[in-house]
């Protein structure tokens, strides 16, 4: 599939695995889908894309910046509890000059969930004026859930700026006491504290499209 104007792209509703973006769009992709699908990015493309995942053993998108002058923001929220496991490759390739790749990942992992993340920024060789920042983070709402995967940078260029970091916390009955000695109950609080997190990281998503993201926020709150 050739994406040839600027607007809002559902990924479920793209059938091919391998997608291209022309040059000179603003895009925002919103990744809903369960096929594995590999993104080229176009000259002067700014593209934002937002996913949620969920009870995948097997998925994988790869973002490839092949073209100069382009950014890449991708937010992306792993839900994991129950004994359904995430297993997800995530990956951005920078391969031409004056690029940049932010991504972050948020898991959300309940008792008995288990995330295994291969979250990847590679950076071609020689290129220049190239920014990437990858960052992984980890939230447990119980005390039995599993999580594994260490973000990744892979630089073969000297012309870089480039930054990783991991992070994991876990929300406890001393973390919703603030809350709780307010009057608000444990379920309302933990709620409201998993959709802070939601807020910080799909944020762009709710500015983009106001529905779509109060049906996520509904749905993810269910699950909780």
């Amino acid at each position: 599939m050739n994406i040839k104007k600027n607007g809002f792209v559902r990924l479920s509703e793209v059938s091919d695995e391998k997608i291209i973006i022309s040059d000179d769009l603003e895009v925002v992709i919103f990744d809903d889908t369960k096929d594995n699908k590999q993104i080229h990015i176009g000259e002067n493309v700014k593209l934002e894309v937002y996913g949620v995942i969920e009870e995948r053993d097997d998925y994988s998108i790869h973002f490839i910046q092949e073209k100069d002058n382009s950014t890449l923001v991708a937010r992306y929220l792993l839900l994991s509890k129950n004994n359904k496991k995430i297993k997800a490759k995530i990956h951005s390739d920078l391969e031409a000059d004056n690029t940049s790749s932010d991504v972050k990942i948020i898991s959300i992992i309940g008792n008995d969930g288990f995330v295994d993340l291969d979250g990847v920024i590679q950076i071609g060789r020689g290129i220049k004026g190239v920014r990437c920042k990858l960052v992984e983070e980890n939230l447990f709402l119980g005390s039995t859930g599993k999580a594994k995967g260490i973000p990744t940078l892979l630089v073969r260029s000297d012309d870089v700026e480039a930054s990783h970091a991991c992070k994991m916390e876990r929300i406890s009955d001393e973390k919703l006491f603030y809350l709780r000695s307010r009057g608000v109950g444990k379920e309302d609080a933990l709620s409201l504290m998993v959709e802070s997190y939601i807020a910080d990281l799909l944020g762009g998503l709710k500015e983009r499209n106001l529905d779509l993201y109060d049906q996520l926020v509904g749905d993810i709150e269910k699950q909780i």
